[in-house]
């Protein structure tokens, strides 16, 4: 494995359709290989957060105090570097 460091500031950032964020992706996994993909992404507002159906999502908070999201389970705190996951095919919204 080779060490790569980069800013995210060199990553191209593709606006959300919902208009509430942009994401930067980082990586994603070659074509007809399990699926994985790792981003950095700024929440701008509350809303919905897109489906990403048959995938299982982690989300870490690394910058700020966290946020609020809800799903079929209920609220969800999201903590400064605590994991969340939550499935791709449920309706996560952000609070705030």
């Amino acid at each position: 494995m080779v060490d790569q460091f980069f800013s995210r500031d060199t990553i191209p950032a593709t606006a959300w359709k919902n208009g509430g964020g942009v994401t930067r992706e980082i990586l994603r996994s070659p074509e007809g290989m399990p699926y994985r993909r790792f981003s950095i992404a700024y929440i701008g507002r509350e809303g919905p957060f897109s489906k990403f159906e048959g995938l299982q999502r982690i989300l870490t908070v690394t910058q700020e105090q966290g946020t609020v999201l809800s799903g079929n389970e209920g609220k969800m705190d999201t903590l400064r570097l605590k994991p969340v996951q939550f499935s791709g095919d449920e309706g996560i919204v952000r609070q705030t």
